[in-house]
């Protein structure tokens, strides 16, 4: 039995929960003189694509704590 692509990828989604995390990177955020609105908007089209979303993460400018950030993720 053959199933359609779509039902496929619904298959293999409860198979196979996709989760992810949203890194978003900027000193402008962290002092907060800028809205993380790229984020909020990244977790809502991962959501629509069926990603549960597990963390929102923002980190400054400096090279250590992007990669820091990148290895706990």
């Amino acid at each position: 039995m053959c199933l359609s692509p779509l039902k496929a990828w619904h298959a293999l989604r409860c198979m196979f929960p996709m989760t992810c995390a949203v890194l978003s990177i900027g000193t402008e955020l962290t002092r907060g003189e800028l809205a993380n609105s790229n984020g909020a908007w990244l977790g809502a089209e991962l959501t629509a694509l069926g990603f549960e979303v597990t963390e929102h993460a923002v980190v400054d400018d400096d090279r250590g704590r992007i990669v820091e950030a990148l290895h706990r993720l």
